[in-house]
């Protein structure tokens, strides 16, 4: 005969309900079952780029300028490329 140890189980004669058994036989007292815990959901990813507020300013400063400074460069040498000669 298997015996089970004293505790809070799931009533089968009532659902939702559970009874505490005292190791020999069921006693009256009777409570809801506690809802399962919620699953926790998983952590965000956190992007980390290894650069300071400052040097995240200044690249951007750097890159704007730079495209700044390309483009006219490359509009007068499409230009210079497509001019006759003669």
């Amino acid at each position: 005969m298997t015996t089970f140890a004293p505790g809070w189980y799931p009533d089968p004669s009532a659902p939702g309900q559970q009874r505490y058994w005292n190791g020999t036989a069921w006693a009256e007292a009777t409570a809801p079952l506690a809802a399962p815990a919620p699953i926790p959901s998983p952590p965000k990813p956190v992007f980390v780029s290894g650069l300071t507020e400052g040097q995240r300013l200044k690249w951007k400063i750097i890159l704007w300028c730079s495209l700044g400074m390309a483009w006219p460069w490359y509009w007068w040498k499409v230009r210079m490329s497509r001019r006759r000669i003669g």
